[in-house]
């Protein structure tokens, strides 16, 4: 989904009517013509504004089209001086297509607007089985087809140029999660999402109001259990997860456990899931890019 630069606040849409003109791809994936309750995620619901700047090295993707900078609803996270970390549902617009890496770039403010500074990407890079694997987006989306083998929701943005200023956060060892007593700990999540619906849902007919999109916020969340279908690629967390927040970490302390991906409520309400950055597969990948 695309949005103006802009400053931060509630907005009141039609749900049948883009914000603006868009690939079939990015409109499947981020609005969600969907055949199950589970939806890409995309901002924090009930979450913090990060007003103290405490996730720098948190960012934003904007999408240039039309003359213009534009949100395009997913989260990135500074993991290399030139590279930054978010989920491959996020590189529709570039793998089919219909824009450029250079088209690509990522800011790091907590409230981006039309003179943000931006670090253009050199290089879109999704997970080599996510968009081969599974089926065309024109399909629907739901759990059987994009959370099954092969659809690995992670993938890395090379930047043109090194970020200044910002420490890159650690990402999680292979097997991370394992020996932890995951209802003792506590994690974050952070996205540039909604916070939340003030009336309807993502499938509502007519208008539905929603809050935050735009800004960074961030959340404490507990991780319920390893996904039960895919423990060893996925792990469930408390409602935090909304349309936005897609691409951003699952923080453990300042390390990176996670890439946010789904939710399983239409209003967000619900639990979401999480792509493992611990698990073999996903170094693999890291391995071969960063």
């Amino acid at each position: 989904m695309r949005v103006p630069l802009m400053a931060p606040q509630a907005h009141t849409h039609n749900a049948c009517r883009p914000w603006h003109r868009t690939s079939a791809a990015s409109v499947v994936l981020a609005i969600g013509l969907l055949v199950s309750a589970i939806t890409p995620a995309s901002a924090i619901v009930d979450g913090q504004l990060d007003t103290g700047n405490e996730y720098p090295n948190v960012g934003t993707i904007q999408i240039f089209a039309d003359g213009q900078w534009w949100l395009l609803g997913c989260t990135a996270t500074l993991v290399a001086p030139d590279a930054v970390l978010t989920a491959a549902h996020c590189t529709a617009d570039v793998f089919f297509g219909f824009v450029a890496p250079s088209d690509i770039r990522i800011t790091f403010e907590a409230e981006p607007g039309e003179n943000s500074v931006g670090y253009t990407a050199a290089a879109v890079l999704p997970h080599p089985d996510f968009w081969t694997s599974s089926p065309s987006p024109s399909s629907g989306i739901n759990a059987k087809n994009y959370l099954g083998p092969g659809a690995e929701d992670i993938a890395l943005i090379r930047l043109a140029q090194a970020v200044q200023g910002i420490s890159p956060a650690p990402i999680a060892s292979v097997g991370y999660l394992d020996p932890l007593n995951l209802a003792d700990e506590s994690f974050t999540a952070v996205g540039y999402g909604f916070t939340g619906f003030t009336t309807g849902s993502l499938v509502s007919r007519g208008t539905f109001g929603i809050e935050g999109f735009g800004a960074r916020a961030f959340a404490d969340v507990r991780i319920l259990n390893l996904h039960d279908a895919y423990p060893d690629r996925y792990v469930k967390t408390s409602k935090a997860n909304c349309p936005g927040d897609s691409g951003g970490p699952l923080f453990h302390g300042s390390t990176v456990v996670g890439i946010i991906v789904w939710t399983n409520s239409l209003r967000c309400e619900g639990p979401g899931l999480d792509y493992r950055v611990d698990s073999d597969i996903a170094h693999e990948f890291l391995a071969s890019t960063l």
